[in-house]
């Protein structure tokens, strides 16, 4: 049978066959020529065919059939490089070698299944390039989709109640003239218990407004409650629990906006995230315009939710009050250019911004501590 012809179309044959790369290729499968050794980093076959060269040069030889092929690729070589087939692209593969190499099997079920892999994993299942486990997040990815998914929910519905706040109070405004003093007075007294000459006239006007926020409301305080309840099920519930100053729902906000902590590399990565990396030219990361915009990637929301976060537990106290305390000594004590000292507020920002850093990097060790 003619391996060409029954293979479907797909990735194995959407490489036109050169004349010069098959007759290596067959010499290379029937062990005349060793396989010949790349440079790291870079694919002996010179990328023309990728991962799949040799399973792709043995299909294509009118007298090799597919099994065959696959049985050349279960042997370990790959014009990769030197390495196990396992260690690239077809890493789960071997899970499906049996069915692959059934002599009872269609030959395109054999080809399907050879570059198949479970749904939900990795292509690689787990493996480096080298073959070697690498450091995944084990935490349920639906627990991490579940709170990012309600976060933003609540997110979505607190801004909504900001706005239907911002048009009462506007319509307030509008009837006492414009003073914002009396604006309030106004909004007070319609929505609480005091008296005011114009409370009937405004509770007609914002009434409807003030239903829809308090039905907002209702649902966004429900869906924190469960916010809260999927945090408690994270790698870092007891850290928090434990930790006066940072709260359940500070956590599953963390969680919301970078999604599962275990997928960053190293801190500076979630910091970048969260708005609070230093770029290489030694400035901040901040909103900017042009084409460094894209080398910032700053998200004013992200970058506000910690501040949030940090004006937290610098009011209520804890251990990162104590960073907090630590770094401000230290940054009152130090001068500028000119040999004048900070300005108490600078100093204050650049302690509380230090101690954020502190707590995102904690959180990124205590996930990946708990999933090791």
């Amino acid at each position: 049978m003619n391996a060409l012809t029954e293979i479907p179309a797909g990735r194995l044959n959407a490489v036109p066959p050169l004349p010069r790369a098959r007759r290596k290729a067959i010499r290379l499968a029937a062990g005349e020529v060793p396989p010949k050794e790349a440079t790291p980093g870079e694919p002996s076959d010179g990328g023309r065919f990728g991962s799949d060269a040799l399973a792709f040069a043995a299909a294509v030889t009118p007298s090799t059939d597919l099994p065959s092929a696959v049985a050349t690729m279960a042997t370990g070589h790959s014009l990769r490089s030197a390495e196990p087939i396992e260690s690239g692209r077809s890493g789960s593969a071997p899970r499906f070698l049996d069915a692959a190499l059934d002599p009872l099997a269609d030959d395109r079920a054999a080809c399907a299944a050879l570059f198949t892999h479970v749904a939900g994993e990795p292509p690689d299942a787990g493996l480096g390039t080298r073959g070697t486990p690498t450091t995944v997040a084990r935490v349920d990815p639906t627990l991490t989709s579940a709170i990012r998914e309600s976060w933003l929910r609540r997110q979505a519905w607190h801004r909504a109640e900001k706005a239907l706040t911002l048009q009462a109070k506007a319509i307030c405004r509008r009837l006492v003239g414009g003073d914002k003093t009396l604006a309030e007075r106004l909004y007070k007294a319609t929505t609480g218990k005091t008296d005011h000459d114009l409370k009937g006239t405004a509770f007609l006007a914002i009434a409807p407004l003030v239903a829809a926020r308090d039905a907002i409301e209702a649902e966004r305080l429900g869906i924190e409650k469960h916010i809260v309840k999927l945090g408690a099920q994270t790698p870092l519930a007891e850290f928090v629990k434990a930790t006066h100053g940072v709260g359940m729902l500070s956590l599953a906000g963390v969680i919301g906006e970078a999604g599962d902590l275990g997928l960053y590399a190293n801190p500076a990565k979630l910091w970048k995230r969260m708005g609070l990396a230093v770029m290489p030219d030694g400035q901040r990361q901040r909103r900017v315009g042009g084409v460094e915009a894209m080398d910032h990637g700053y998200s004013p929301k992200r970058r506000s939710l910690v501040w949030t976060i940090g004006d937290c537990f610098v009011k209520a106290g804890g251990p990162y009050r104590e960073v907090y305390d630590a770094r401000k000594a230290y940054e009152v004590a130090r001068v500028d250019e000119e040999g004048k000292p900070f300005r108490p507020i600078v100093c204050h920002l650049r302690a509380k911004r230090y101690a954020e850093k502190r707590l995102l990097r904690d959180l990124w060790r205590h996930w990946r501590k708990e999933n090791v």
